[in-house]
């Protein structure tokens, strides 16, 4: 059902059909799976919705390192921000782990639905560049917490939590600060930890 729905999505956002009328025709094969399936499809929008996001932006402009739906980088783009700080900190004779760290944000507690889920993304988004508005290069892990790679300084650790204090609402949320390692195949594994614990996440969540 997830390919099925995500095959829809991109359908609809490459033949230039509106969020609106994509969200429709969710809610139409909802109506005509069986009940058991059809419960499922609300739990399938992100990638529905995502899905039509990335092919409608193609419409407009050829693919880029940007996640069409938040404004955030793609986890592959922030691969090659990665490098290119290990360069720098190469050039400038730098420990990579004293000049930058990958810092992890996200709520205490996770959205109960996928529309909730959703809008958190979108807010996740909106609310990274209030507290980071500089160079910083940030992606998502998952719907909820947002990865960012950011110059170790002494605003870091205040704008985290006011981040993390964002997201979750009502709530401190949670936040890590991790140096990043200097040597970059080590940086690399990191990412993949970061990464693969979010993909381990997402399959508990469902």
């Amino acid at each position: 059902l997830d390919a099925a729905v995500t095959e829809l999505g991109h359908a609809r956002g490459s033949a230039g059909f509106g969020l609106r009328e994509t969200a429709a025709d969710l809610a139409a094969l909802a109506e005509i799976l069986p009940t058991e399936t059809a419960e499922r499809i609300h739990d399938e929008g992100i990638p529905a919705l995502s899905a039509w996001a990335d092919a409608f932006i193609d419409r407009v402009h050829p693919p880029a390192c940007v996640d069409a739906l938040t404004g955030l980088v793609t986890p592959a783009y922030l691969r090659v921000r990665l490098a290119e700080v290990h360069r720098e900190c190469n050039d400038r004779r730098l420990g990579v782990s004293h000049a930058y760290a990958l810092v992890v944000v996200g709520p205490a507690h996770p959205a109960p639905t996928s529309l909730a889920r959703l809008a958190a993304r979108l807010r996740a988004g909106r609310c990274l560049r209030d507290w980071f508005p500089g160079g910083e290069s940030a992606c998502h892990l998952d719907g909820e917490r947002v990865l960012v790679l950011a110059p170790r300084d002494d605003r870091l650790a205040p704008r985290t939590r006011g981040l993390a204090a964002e997201l979750d609402g009502d709530g401190p949320g949670l936040s890590s600060i991790r140096p990043v390692a200097d040597r970059l195949q080590d940086a690399q594994g990191q990412l993949d930890v970061l990464f693969g614990t979010a993909a381990t996440d997402r399959e508990a969540d469902r």
